[in-house]
This record gives C-alpha cells, structure tokens and sequence, in this order.
C-alpha cells in the first residue's frame, strides 16, 4: 500500500492562509494583528459596500449591481472592488 502525500500549497494565497491560520492557532497572531490585516486588504482591494460605492460615483444601488466590474460576497456582505 503507497503511503498518501500530504498535498503541497503551491500557491502563494494558500500558503498565506495557512501561515495566518497557524501563526493566529499558536497564538502569535492576536485579534489585533488580524484587524489590521484585514483593513490592509480592504485597503489594497478597495473595497467599497455597493451603496457607498454608486454614492461616490452617483450611480443606482441596482445600476451597480448590473453594471459593476466586480462584486464580491465576504460572509453575506456584498463589496465592490475598485482597484482595477
């Protein structure tokens, strides 16, 4: 019987939830630590909430949703991104 693997992370997204996921389980990683990497990635995304983002440009909440080049679900909130 051949022995099974354990699946290599190529990918450097995994590799960084991993290192997040095992740094925050040991304890060197506290809620703080998480926020403000939370708050970087909104920041490199630009992430808005639909309604802020037609505010900004003066668009729909609906013309939004149609139209938008990104939107995205985190835990049952939709964001746009506005990075590209």
């Amino acid at each position: 019987m051949i022995p099974m693997k354990t699946p290599v992370n190529t990918s450097n997204g995994e590799k960084l939830n991993e290192f997040v996921y095992t740094k925050f389980q040991d304890g060197e990683l506290t809620n703080s630590d998480l926020v403000s990497f939370i708050i970087l990635c909104f920041d490199l995304l630009q992430l808005k909430t639909i309604a802020h983002f037609a505010k900004i440009y003066k668009k729909t909440y609906r013309g939004v949703l149609k139209f938008n080049k990104e939107i995205i679900d985190i835990n049952g909130n939709k964001f746009v991104v506005d990075n590209l």
